[in-house]
């Protein structure tokens, strides 16, 4: 939602499973935030939006929200090594055809950073 809107209530603290939305402040229209509403529910299976709300930007900013966001990302992407990501085995197995644990083994799994190096022969 947009972040020039005022704040409401956000979701229970009870949920085992939730996502947050931003809608950027350029694109919030009824067109979008629709779309957005359809494609959750209609094309992933047990999807339920049960609240929406709004938070004004200066929300954002002051409980950090982007920065915990993007940082949480950050640090999966850069910090954590191979054999220090929590990826889940079976799932990993039917997409790839092969054991993570093999992938370890042969040293070939790794983070964004570490990758680069790999690829790129750079320093980082």
């Amino acid at each position: 939602p947009s972040s020039s809107s005022p704040a409401s209530s956000p979701p229970p603290k009870s949920l085992k499973n939730a996502a947050l939305i931003f809608v950027k402040p350029h694109a919030d229209t009824p067109a979008v935030r629709s779309y957005v509403r359809s494609a959750l529910t209609e094309k992933i299976p047990g999807v339920e939006i049960t609240s929406e709300y709004e938070i004004r930007s200066s929300e954002i900013d002051a409980r950090r929200m982007i920065d915990e966001h993007y940082g949480a990302i950050a640090n999966r992407a850069t910090a954590l090594k191979g054999e220090e990501m929590d990826v889940p085995r079976g799932k990993f197995k039917e997409f790839f055809g092969e054991d993570y644990s093999a992938v370890l083994k042969s040293n070939r799994a790794c983070n964004a950073l570490d990758a680069c190096r790999k690829i790129l022969h750079h320093r980082y």
